[in-house]
């Protein structure tokens, strides 16, 4: 939106080119690797806008393939609107994945119990980690 504007919420990329990135991201992970479960388009036909996007259902991607486990919008820094969403069952196996991407700016845990959060929050290799202590 406007950024002059109060209630804008998120602004254009800054750039075609970054604009263009983000969406080939985008486009190459809706259409191989993840399922794209909101957003994920152009918003409007001035600027360089794109709607918020969240991505379920996650591959790996090892020589430009997609495997069960994460997709390239997990493993590179797009910086765009975008956010990634992983179930996982082994606290193991998730610290391992996350601490295998080459970037780390950021992670989140979302859990009801504090203690598990606090245990995975610190064994992640990232910038910051957020903690999300709801009763999910």
């Amino acid at each position: 939106g406007n950024p002059f504007d109060r209630d804008t919420f998120q602004g254009p990329r800054i750039s075609e080119n970054q604009f263009n990135s983000v969406m080939n991201y985008i486009d190459i992970d809706k259409n191989e690797c993840a399922t794209c479960y909101l957003g994920g388009n152009k918003v409007g036909d001035m600027g360089y806008f794109i709607e918020s996007t969240i991505f379920t259902d996650l591959h790996i991607v090892y020589d430009n393939r997609c495997h069960t486990g994460y997709a390239y919008i997990v493993k590179e820094e797009i910086f765009g609107p975008v956010v990634a969403i992983s179930k996982f069952n082994d606290a193991d196996n998730v610290i391992a994945q996350a601490n295998d991407i080459t970037y780390g700016l950021a992670a989140a845990v979302h859990t009801s119990n504090i203690t598990h959060a606090i245990t995975i929050s610190n064994a992640l290799e990232a910038g910051s980690v957020l903690i999300i202590n709801m009763h999910l």
